[in-house]
């Protein structure tokens, strides 16, 4: 399962940031490409939120912890930040945080005892 999350939130982190600087660039999206400061911090955000989902990702096989956490926050600030592009991403992050939670071991001993 933790590699499956591992896969699974890298793919997203690439795809969020394809997808969001195609968001900010390519489409346009309305008044936040007219005004600079604005653009700049969406593409920053992106940039992090991304990173991000990669991160949580690479350390989903040491720290499912902490990968969750990586995982979540990304998949929130990417919908906060980039909303309907990010759908993809989202649900990518969304299944590796299910995989994180059903990996980790007290999970795991919770479920084999009756």
């Amino acid at each position: 399962m933790r590699t499956g999350a591992c896969v699974s939130s890298c793919l997203a982190g690439v795809a969020g940031l394809m997808l969001g600087y195609m968001a900010v660039a390519r489409f346009g999206l309305g008044i936040y490409v007219d005004t600079l400061p604005e653009a700049w911090l969406r593409a920053i955000g992106v940039a992090i939120m991304g990173l991000l989902a990669v991160a949580g990702g690479l350390l989903a096989r040491s720290h499912p912890k902490w990968s969750a956490w990586l995982n979540a926050v990304a998949l929130l600030g990417g919908a906060v930040l980039v909303s309907f592009f990010w759908l993809l991403p989202g649900v990518l992050l969304l299944s590796a945080e299910v995989m994180l939670y059903l990996s980790t071991d007290e999970r795991r001993r919770a479920l084999r005892q009756p």
